[in-house]
């Protein structure tokens, strides 16, 4: 993976986030579960 390819969905940004800060896997995965507005 390059560092210019740029994430589209959520779960893209969110395993992004985690394999760079792995101390935030664990709000990344709260925050993808919650609802989303307009969903």
């Amino acid at each position: 993976m390059t560092a210019l390819v740029t994430p589209t969905t959520p779960a893209e940004w969110a395993a992004r986030i985690v394999v760079r800060h792995p101390a935030l896997a664990q709000p990344v995965q709260k925050a993808l579960a919650l609802p989303r507005p307009g969903s």
